[in-house]
């Protein structure tokens, strides 16, 4: 009796187990076409320099620790020579991560490349094989608020996760 319980829990586990992965994978898979959407149309952003369209597709709790106008201030100020891009030769996402729920949130680490008309001064490295265009990849966090369809975007750069971490949950940067 007791090596037949021990075998019907394990094969309950383990159907409990693949229930759940099959479930993250099709959250996953769900998600990739809205966020390529919204990445496409914030890279676009970022490379036309349109900075205020560009903010809009930022993670807005970014902007209780830095003021959105200080933001954009920032940007026209980095920004010497636009690059003015209108479409991109290729677009894709390389990885998704899975699922970080928390606060009512959905929090997924981002990796995605894509093909741009060359602009001068690009690094040598970056430029695809026809010399016309340059390969750039990224990655990013991606985040939804339980009641709003909308994806949001937020780059994190190495050392940042203490000062994110009050608008972002720690278990998203392991």
């Amino acid at each position: 009796m007791f090596i037949f319980a021990r075998m019907l829990f394990s094969i309950l586990l383990t159907i409990g187990i693949a229930t759940l992965l099959a479930s993250q994978t099709n959250s996953v898979a769900e998600y990739e076409l809205q966020i390529a959407d919204r990445l496409y149309g914030f890279e676009i952003a970022r490379l036309a320099t349109d900075h205020e369209r560009l903010l809009d597709f930022v993670y807005p709790e970014l902007f209780t620790l830095i003021p959105r106008e200080i933001l954009r201030d920032k940007m026209e100020g980095t920004n010497k020579v636009a690059v003015l891009v209108d479409r991109l030769e290729a677009f894709r996402l390389t990885r998704i991560g899975a699922p970080v729920e928390a606060d009512g949130k959905t929090f997924l680490q981002v990796s995605y490349e894509y093909v741009r008309p060359a602009t001068e001064g690009t690094p040598r490295f970056l430029r695809t094989t026809n010399d016309r265009t340059d390969l750039i990849s990224r990655k990013i966090l991606a985040i939804r608020t339980d009641n709003e369809l909308q994806w949001y975007f937020l780059e994190i750069q190495h050392g940042q996760e203490e000062l994110l971490s009050s608008i972002i949950p720690r278990a998203v940067f392991r």
